[in-house]
């Protein structure tokens, strides 16, 4: 239970009291992080800015402070985002989520089958578990084109086959009639568990080898049948066997250029008001998906979050994967341009428009005439404005849970609509494109971003383009509940050592170049 001030008291003794022990934090230069634990309260970590003054971490509209410098965090912040600075100064500013020690296998999905399957189930089975989910109130409305990528491995079959054409061929097995709107290719940059992680999963060997691959729609997809064609996919997937671990993602684009694929086109000034919506709530999203997409620097880097830092403007030789915070300013400064000029071109002008975003020109060929530009890897990619007329949610991890796939294409489609040309177009245009200065508006969107609550995202208008549940469902964390990953306290740190043969915790800046180490017991033991 939670006792006073939030610290986790635990009557049934230590083992349980450490499950949130080894908290993998983001921190600022010349921070410090400590871990104690004081007879049954356990509080996970504390932050020390490296002076005595106030300092405060900030959440969702409310304020952690400490006069003293320093700040602690207990379980009930695990898995949540916070901005973190001095108190009353107007720089920032990183952002880190409060997490385990090996948080980034929290929502990891094991083979849904131990060995690969190449042969169906009953046809009427299937068809009544297609139907169970169409009946769930998860469709994505309006019927806006939508196109999901999968990143997933197939277990091995008997045999060791590992070829992409086998894993194609024995989906087809399973459920011939399921993949005609859906492709498969190899994905060499999606892994198995390694041993460490399948170790502390208490997961088979068999969950270290497979055939790593990534299915996608062909074509968009809409509406209800678009969610049914997707349920059958993953159905048949299921069946097979299939894994969805820490490197793997779900990626989703929505039509907004698109004349071909469904959904009413957008004005590029509506483009501009989802990006700045996203970058607004983007704190809330961080909450929304599995804390390995956040607090993983090596799996974040393809999915940037769009925050807000204090950093100068991109000058078009900034390495954005590795140093987002110019980029996005650019990306902004870019917008904000377009917006204010008040010469608002339509759809078919999509590729021109990503190209001025990104610092071109209307008339010569830029980043969005590439096909893998580094400015594709942020949570919310308008670099496919230029080739599908669409915007990519990147965010996600991926999953074989039909649930969590339908709640985010649902989200995504939601967003864009809402944002896109609803009425909360209206609003972030006059907020953060009313002033003559892109740098006050600038100001004014971070602001925003650090008081943005889960109530504002999930508000009447665009709760109701969604299943009346979807706010719970990720205010709650709902998917984490059964996920003895998502709770169980680790048994060591890394299985790293120092001399004194204690733990040592690898704490990553945001940049992900440098480690501060803090103890945190001997490892084997519940600290």
């Amino acid at each position: 239970k939670m006792g006073g001030a939030g610290v986790w008291r635990s009557p049934g003794g230590a083992d349980r009291a450490a499950r949130c022990a080894g908290a993998d934090l983001r921190m600022p230069t010349g921070g410090a992080w400590r871990e104690e634990e004081t007879g049954e309260e356990q509080v996970i970590v504390s932050w020390n800015g490296g002076g005595s003054g106030p300092v405060e971490a900030s959440r969702q509209g409310f304020s952690i402070s400490s006069n003293s410098g320093t700040i602690e965090f207990s379980a009930q912040h695990l898995h949540r985002a916070f901005v973190l600075r001095e108190r009353g100064s107007p720089d920032l500013r990183q952002w880190f989520a409060v997490a385990s020690e090996r948080s980034w296998l929290c929502g990891v999905d094991l083979f849904s089958r131990a060995t690969r399957t190449c042969v169906g189930p009953r046809v009427d089975d299937l068809a009544a578990e297609v139907e169970d989910w169409v009946g769930a109130d998860l469709s994505p409305r309006p019927a806006r084109g939508f196109g999901l990528e999968f990143e997933f491995v197939a277990a091995l079959d008997p045999a060791g086959r590992g070829t992409i054409q086998d894993v194609a061929q024995c989906a087809q097995g399973v459920d011939p009639g399921a993949f005609a709107e859906w492709e498969f290719e190899r994905d060499g940059s999606v892994k198995t568990l390694g041993t460490e992680d399948a170790a502390f999963l208490g997961a088979p060997a068999s969950e270290k080898s497979g055939v790593p691959f990534e299915v996608k729609s062909s074509g968009p997809l809409s509406g209800e049948a678009g969610f049914r064609s997707t349920v059958r996919m993953l159905a048949g997937l299921r069946h097979m066997g299939v894994q969805a671990g820490p490197s793997s993602g779900l990626h989703v684009h929505v039509n907004v250029a698109n004349a071909k694929a469904p959904g009413e086109l957008l004005e590029l000034d509506g483009v501009a008001a989802v990006w700045a919506a996203y970058a607004q709530h983007q704190l809330v999203i961080n909450e929304m998906f599995s804390p390995g997409r956040v607090v993983s620097v090596e799996i974040r880097k393809y999915a940037n979050p769009l925050f807000l830092g204090t950093c100068g403007l991109d000058n078009g030789d900034t390495n954005c994967q590795r140093n987002p915070c110019p980029c996005l300013r650019r990306i902004f400064h870019g917008l904000h341009a377009y917006v204010r000029k008040g010469r608002h071109f339509g759809a078919r002008h999509a590729k021109s428009f990503c190209n001025r975003v990104f610092g071109g020109s209307w008339f010569s060929g830029s980043v969005c005439d590439e096909r893998w530009p580094k400015e594709r890897y942020f949570q919310l990619n308008l670099v496919p404005l230029g080739r599908l007329g669409t915007v990519e949610f990147r965010g996600h991890s991926a999953t074989h849970s039909r649930e969590r796939v339908a709640r985010w294409a649902q989200f995504a489609v939601a967003f864009v609509e809402y944002f896109g040309r609803g009425k909360g177009k209206a609003q972030v245009l006059k907020r953060f494109f009313g002033n003559e200065s892109a740098d006050d508006d600038w100001a004014e969107l971070q602001r925003a971003q650090q008081a943005a609550t889960h109530d504002d995202l999930f508000n009447l208008e665009m709760s109701a383009l969604m299943a009346a549940d979807s706010k719970d469902f990720y205010r709650e964390r709902m998917w984490e509940w059964a996920e003895p990953a998502c709770w169980s306290p680790p048994k060591q740190v890394d299985g790293i050592t120092n001399a004194q043969g204690q733990g040592v915790l690898k704490v990553a800046r945001q940049a992900g170049t440098k480690y501060f180490e803090a103890k945190v017991g001997a490892p084997g033991s519940d600290a």
